[in-house]
């Protein structure tokens, strides 16, 4: 419990209690009390009456509790009516028109904020994708066209399409690979004997059919990885068959 509280509680008990006996019944110093209840006179928590007077002349107050303040009643402003505004046909039908303009001006600007990006990025010419491996695989410029029979072994659809693409007017192409709906082994031993060249995707050929290619007395080599190391052998090839 708060000090103030004490206080307050012994005066609503003892009503025209002095300083010194609010002290004594509180256990608090007297001049904090003095200094407490002086606030409380001010603030109308308390009210106060004097008593007497100490041999120094200082009055002697007795305290009780305050007397619930009431608000002042406010004063009522004359509230003067206006004359309600008569509005006439042709006001009325241009605030309707103004107002449905503003609606389906503001409709049309929230569907071509949506709409609008999108119809110019369909009408700009867009440039064509390019792949970074149909970046790299450009065929030789310059050079002399010699078909020579080139066989390829273990390349997948996308890529036989890529080579095709750029090397199929330099060398007469032949695509190979195991899972390949008709190849077997048979075929991969005629292509042995056929081509001028063989190149064999390392990663993708078990050494079953290496030892094939060996056994025919192919003319095969190696490559690696994607299609760059293929790209430069075949560079190579048609320089030194030209």
């Amino acid at each position: 419990m708060s000090k103030a509280k004490q206080i307050r509680d012994y005066v609503a008990l003892h009503p025209g209690s002095s300083n010194n006996q609010i002290a004594d019944g509180t256990g608090l110093t007297s001049a904090y009390v003095a200094t407490c209840t002086g606030y409380m006179y001010k603030n109308g928590t308390l009210s106060r009456a004097a008593t007497g007077q100490t041999l120094s002349g200082v009055v002697v107050y007795s305290y009780s509790m305050g007397q619930e303040k009431k608000p002042k009643p406010q004063k009522q402003k004359n509230v003067v009516l206006s004359e309600p505004k008569v509005e006439t046909l042709d006001s009325l039908v241009d605030s309707f028109v103004n107002a449905f303009a503003d609606r389906i001006a503001q409709g049309i600007a929230a569907k071509l904020k949506d709409v609008l990006p999108a119809k110019v990025q369909e009408l700009l010419p867009q440039p064509p994708k390019v792949s970074s491996e149909m970046q790299v695989l450009t065929a030789p410029v310059g050079l002399a066209i010699r078909r020579r029979h080139v066989a390829i072994v273990g390349l997948t659809p996308q890529q036989q399409a890529l080579v095709n693409d750029e090397f199929g007017d330099s060398f007469e192409l032949t695509f190979w690979s195991s899972d390949g709906a008709g190849d077997g082994e048979q075929r991969l031993k005629s292509l042995a004997v056929a081509c001028n060249k063989i190149y064999v995707n390392a990663g993708m050929v078990s050494h079953k059919h290496v030892n094939t290619l060996t056994a025919m007395g192919a003319c095969y080599q190696k490559f690696g990885g994607g299609l760059t190391q293929l790209r430069a052998m075949l560079h190579q090839y048609y320089k030194d068959e030209s």
